[in-house]
């Protein structure tokens, strides 16, 4: 885990929550307080959208990774995310890109990656990669969690329009 300083504290009770401020985030001027560009974080988020609704798939974690996330499955959904995990080289690629991207880019595929999660909410989602089956409520509020992790990293400038 590598050490990151000077993120924001957010809290989203919605996903919607979360989306409003990425829109708000994108008009602004910004840092990050993390490797990744400011829409690089937003493109990843969009990416965890499209695997969690099952429209991209990821390699299978190993069993013991799977075991000790559902083991604390209550406290990742209700407490603060922690930055600084680095996800196993073979998946990384997936969840990631290594170039940057634009910004319009980045916003127009978490725009489309949140109306297909909306809409999986009534079809019903498959069951996640990592964390097995969940409710609707359970796929939000991790998904909330991330929210705030991701964008807390993305820092507007002060005294900014």
């Amino acid at each position: 885990m590598s050490k990151i300083t000077g993120n924001r504290s957010l809290r989203f009770d919605t996903l919607a929550e979360g989306v409003s401020e990425a829109e708000r985030l994108a008009n602004l001027p910004t840092t990050t307080a993390g490797q990744f560009s400011h829409a690089q974080n937003v493109d990843h988020l969009a990416k965890t959208l499209r695997i969690v609704v099952g429209d991209e798939s990821i390699p299978k974690f190993p069993r013991w990774l799977k075991w000790l996330v559902r083991l604390r499955l209550n406290a990742i959904l209700t407490q603060p995310a922690k930055p600084g995990i680095r996800l196993p080289a073979s998946v990384q690629p997936r969840f990631w890109t290594e170039d940057d991207i634009s910004m319009n880019e980045a916003m127009d595929s978490l725009r489309e990656a949140y109306q297909r999660f909306e809409e999986t909410k009534s079809s019903g989602f498959p069951t996640h990669p990592l964390f097995g089956k969940l409710t609707n409520l359970q796929h939000e509020q991790l998904q909330c969690r991330h929210f705030e992790l991701h964008l807390g990293m993305i820092i507007p400038h002060p005294n900014r329009p």
